[in-house]
């Protein structure tokens, strides 16, 4: 294993295991998508940060704006990229990859949410660690 690959894999354990953290390249990813950028603006007190560049944000409003975009996933609100079943100790339940291109978070009703991940790859191979290949994808 190159060194490379144990940074790759120690990103993917935190994003596993931690709590959900924003970078300025989730936000821009989700603003990227119509449907997201609609969820998280809607969220916000402040109209002029519709038009602002996330590079240019003070603290304050990229906190603001992490807020609304972890509030949206929260709700469910961004696009299921893939489903998957798992069979657990009290019957099957659902484990969905969300999100949009540059942004996913790994949600099951069973665990709390993982992530966020850059690249469906990455998505998978938490939704792999996590249920050690009992998840079994949905064909839709």
């Amino acid at each position: 294993m190159t060194s490379k690959d144990d940074e790759s894999l120690g990103h993917l354990m935190a994003n596993c295991c931690g709590e959900v953290e924003l970078t300025r390249k989730h936000i821009k990813a989700l603003l990227r998508n119509p449907q997201m950028r609609e969820s998280i603006l809607a969220r916000m007190d402040d109209e002029e940060l519709e038009s602002a560049d996330v590079d240019d944000l003070s603290p304050s409003d990229f906190d603001a704006l992490c807020d609304a975009a972890q509030e949206a996933f929260g709700e469910r609100e961004a696009p299921v990229a893939k489903t998957y079943t798992v069979e657990g100790g009290c019957g099957p339940y659902t484990v969905e990859i969300i999100g949009v291109r540059g942004a996913y978070m790994v949600c099951a009703s069973e665990y709390d949410d993982k992530g966020m991940f850059e690249s469906l790859k990455e998505a998978k191979a938490c939704v792999d660690l996590n249920w050690l290949g009992k998840a079994k994808e949905e064909v839709t």
